[in-house]
């Protein structure tokens, strides 16, 4: 409607409807990956403290113990995952010939990196 001259827009009822619909849904997404980032922080907080890491040799961090018996901590396993993300030929990864369990990539990557890696996993086999 024309007010003062002005062209004052009035929404259709879907239009409206539609925008509720997607900002919904973002809200929905946003408080789902706020959830899953304390929930990540909360399970990486809760991971055993190691002796030493296999890898960068520090002591007394947190870390993984794997099937092999040997222990990397969270930010060199981190950057194991990152590595097979970039260079699938390392997959699938192994310690002593023992199978890395992939599930730990999802605490430590982002969801982006988790995808790809589950991506080339699935091409292997």
């Amino acid at each position: 409607a024309l007010a003062n001259g002005h062209i004052r827009i009035i929404p259709r009822l879907q239009d409206l409807e539609e925008t509720n619909a997607v900002e919904n849904m973002e809200d929905e997404m946003t408080e789902l990956l706020t959830d899953n980032i304390e929930e990540k922080r909360r399970t990486l907080d809760s991971l055993p403290y190691i002796d030493r890491c296999n890898v960068c040799w520090d002591g007394e961090k947190q870390g993984f113990h794997l099937a092999c018996d040997h222990s990397l901590c969270a930010n060199c396993m981190r950057e194991l995952f990152l590595t097979a993300v970039r260079d699938s030929s390392l997959l699938p990864l192994r310690c002593c010939e023992v199978p890395i369990d992939m599930n730990a990539s999802r605490l430590l990557l982002q969801i982006g990196d988790v995808t790809r890696l589950s991506t080339r996993m699935s091409e292997i086999h």
